[in-house]
């Protein structure tokens, strides 16, 4: 029996110095002790790979880096780190989250450096475009700044990209997947994550090359980025894609029956549908109800709380592919302990970031922003779950994804 496989591609602002926030996100981790059909599924780690499908090695404990290392350390006093992100306003939920990550490894360096105190400076753009632009010009103005993490969203991004560029300030981004940003020329960028271009292309090499599936059908919603997508993952199976099940469909739509149909009479052994969650657990359901028999792998966007409530059990051994890595149990354990809640999707990347920055100031080789320039690019080493180098453009040098399971 052939196994079908589905992708589901699915005023003045201030900086201030570290304090507690409460802020109420949802980690990785979406289960709950609801009686909601699928209460006891979750997303899962299944497989690191790279953009060729192969999997990726598990770095070796002794070499991951730490905040909390050589606390014989010393630096100049008055260095800081910041943070841009939105603390207030409509998006806080999401970057307060993300951001709480830098802090963290921050406060645990604190800790086990007597002799080298640094302050973390969190700088809110209040969700808004003057924030951004404000705070970009106050990280410039003050040279004790010597990197940022941040910002966590594209548009923000644009915003201060080209003031932090021409300041020489590091700036490292936790959690923005848009593609295009390193086409920007911004001499000082450096991106933490996979792009939203490397997981269709990874995708279709494990499918293809892990999985052994041969023909496939592309069905997305009509979004920008969904669009993109599929046509990354189509250009990479070339003529394993059938053209006569593929499909365009509604951006919240859950009307499926001419696209289960065409499914149905092509018999692919895969489908990649880009789209997100509520969409693509109706399409798993009308899949399942019209008998088709299909696994299902989906782009981040199936990995939220709609995809598990809705499709329920139907969704059990339904993948995904993310940019985002798994939250390891010892670092989620740490950040409860201080925040009292799970920490979010790019949160560990945030902590990442952060030590690397923090650790450059240990190690003397970091005393001001062109230091810090230097000591990103020169930089190779490893995290939780991942290795941290950069090519000329400030792109990862071997961008990690993610494959998951629900189960």
């Amino acid at each position: 029996m052939l196994l079908a496989l589905i992708i589901v591609v699915s005023g003045t602002v201030v900086g201030s110095e570290r304090s507690a926030r409460s802020i109420a996100v949802d980690g990785v981790r979406m289960r709950d002790s609801s009686t909601r059909p699928g209460a006891s599924l979750d997303f899962l780690p299944y497989a690191a790979i790279d953009t060729e499908g192969n999997d990726l090695p598990a770095p070796d404990p002794a070499t991951v880096a730490s905040p909390d290392l050589d606390p014989s350390a010393t630096c100049a006093p008055g260095l800081s780190i910041g943070s841009i992100a939105a603390m207030t306003g409509h998006d806080d939920w999401t970057e307060g989250g993300i951001i709480d990550g830098a802090a963290l490894a921050v406060d645990e360096f604190n800790a086990a450096h007597p002799h080298c105190q640094l302050t973390m400076r969190e700088f809110d753009t209040e969700s808004k475009d003057l924030g951004a632009a404000s705070v970009a010009g106050q990280i410039a103005a003050d040279s004790s700044i010597l990197g940022i993490v941040g910002p966590i969203g594209t548009h923000d991004v644009d915003l201060v990209g080209d003031t932090l560029s021409a300041a020489g300030v590091v700036f490292a981004l936790p959690s923005v997947t848009n593609p295009s940003l390193s086409n920007r020329k911004w001499t000082s960028f450096f991106r933490g994550v996979s792009t939203d271009a490397d997981t269709p292309v990874a995708a279709a090499r494990f499918m293809t090359r892990r999985m052994g599936l041969h023909k496939v059908c592309v069905v997305h919603q009509d979004l920008n980025e969904t669009t993109d997508v599929a046509a990354a993952f189509t250009k990479i199976v070339g003529p394993q894609a059938d053209r006569t099940c593929a499909a365009t469909v509604g951006w919240y739509t859950n009307l499926y029956g001419d696209t289960v149909a065409a499914i149905e009479e092509s018999a692919p052994d895969a489908v990649f549908f880009a789209g997100y969650g509520e969409q693509s657990a109706g399409l798993v359901t009308q899949l399942r109800s019209a008998g088709v028999g299909a696994a299902v792998v989906g782009w981040e966007g199936v990995m939220d709380i709609d995809f598990i409530q809705q499709a329920g059990q139907i969704g059990r051994g339904t993948y995904a592919v993310s940019t985002f890595q798994p939250i390891l149990g010892e670092f989620e354990a740490k950040f409860r302990q201080v925040h009292h809640r799970n920490p979010h999707r790019y949160t560990l990347e945030a902590y990442e970031l952060a030590t690397i920055m923090v650790n450059g100031i240990a190690s003397g080789r970091v005393v001001d922003r062109a230091s810090m320039l230097a000591y990103f690019r020169a930089y190779h080493g490893y995290g939780a779950a991942r290795e941290y180098s950069w090519n000329a453009n400030g792109e990862l040098a071997t961008p990690p994804v993610w494959m998951w399971a629900v189960s």
